[in-house]
């Protein structure tokens, strides 16, 4: 489970991931309800991780899908997702 709290520039999200360290990922330019729905998300995405399973329900797969690059960065960089990998045509070619 995540839980939202205000900060001056917008939302702080914390949780505990499986060692027991405490992890924060914060946000701006969002309201509360998107910056609750962001941690909802992510209390599933912690949830599969601690388990260690890649099991995650639709609605959360569809709103990865549909992130933006630097609040899925976020999410990278606190170990829930790993990164996405380029998808442009010239890397793949050049393999």
């Amino acid at each position: 489970m995540a839980s939202v709290g205000r900060i001056k520039e917008g939302w702080r999200i914390r949780f505990y991931n499986g060692t027991g360290e405490r992890q924060q990922i914060c946000l701006v330019n969002l309201n509360q309800r998107q910056a609750e729905n962001f941690a909802w998300h992510c209390g599933v995405l912690n949830a599969a991780k601690i388990l260690n399973s890649g099991d995650i329900d639709r609605q959360t797969a569809l709103w990865l899908q549909g992130l933006g690059q630097s609040l899925y960065d976020k999410l990278a960089a606190a170990g829930l997702v790993e990164p996405r990998t380029s998808s442009a045509l010239g890397p793949f070619l050049r393999k």
